[in-house]
């Protein structure tokens, strides 16, 4: 993946690590290929945003083939399909049922269905006053780095008018409540020269909110798979800022995966996920 974002993947480097060791004893054991284990690392690595939740979570809850919750999966990238499967979930309580359009226009972005950052900024775009971490603390510089102002540069082409007030956004009060787009480039540098910690901070934010929750919840629907709200409690207090540990969640959900859809199988669904 092209311009990777350090500070995230500093969250995951020790449950990597975990796994590699844990891959090389298989290949010793004789019960996986190298090619097999060589391929597993860099597939989940690379991920999209809703894929990588949905495989943490599916590593601390239920089995992936459970019968009693048999979901048939749908192209996530048409509207009615996506209302349909919608219909049939439990609404989280403090989501309005007038508020479901927002999990609707967040999935047909494209964007949220990125990496971290394309996630982000989709849920930036279209949710708004959400207090995100990485972008507040922008404010707490006495100018704009010179590759941030390239982005929104970038971003805003079509609209330069707008340069000017995205820019005094971010200075005066660290928020981006003034988009006339997604403002992928811009997040995306945001990110990249982020703490680890204030990812953290940032994921536990998105994570914690009814929409972006529903929409994961929905991917992986799409992909039949069953994802509970408990399940993503778990991640979410895996990015607790103060002590994040989300890479303790990557060898339990490998092992989940092995067992219940099979090592074949499940490269081959990592597959279709990766960015």
């Amino acid at each position: 993946m092209i311009g990777r974002i350090d500070g995230f993947d500093h969250l995951l480097d020790e449950g990597f690590a975990e796994l590699r060791f844990r891959l090389k004893d298989r290949v010793r054991e004789g019960r996986i290929s190298r090619e097999q284990a060589a391929d597993f690392l860099p597939l989940i690595r690379d991920l999209n945003f809703p894929a990588l939740m949905m495989f943490l979570a599916k590593g601390t809850g239920s089995k992936i083939g459970d019968k009693s919750k048999k979901i048939s999966s749908f192209d996530i990238r048409d509207s009615k399909a996506i209302r349909a499967a919608l219909k049939r979930v439990p609404l989280p309580a403090g989501l309005k049922p007038s508020e479901a359009q927002d999990v609707i226009d967040l999935l047909l972005t494209g964007q949220f269905v990125g990496d971290v950052a394309g996630a982000t900024a989709a849920a930036l775009h279209l949710i708004p006053n959400l207090p995100i971490s990485v972008v507040r603390d922008i404010r707490s510089l006495p100018r704009l780095p010179i590759r941030l102002i390239i982005a929104i540069k970038r971003d805003l082409s079509t609209v330069p008018k707008r340069i000017r007030l995205v820019t005094k956004d971010l200075l005066d009060d660290g928020k981006l409540n003034r988009q006339p787009v997604i403002l992928h480039n811009t997040v995306k540098v945001i990110f990249q020269q982020a703490a680890p910690f204030q990812i953290a901070q940032t994921l536990h934010t998105l994570l914690g909110n009814d929409t972006i929750r529903l929409a994961i919840i929905l991917y992986a629907r799409s992909e039949g798979i069953h994802l509970s709200q408990k399940e993503l409690d778990a991640v979410q207090d895996a990015l607790n800022p103060n002590d994040p540990d989300l890479g303790a969640l990557i060898v339990p959900a490998f092992e989940r995966f092995r067992k219940d859809v099979g090592l074949s199988n499940a490269l081959k669904m990592l597959e279709r996920l990766v960015l």
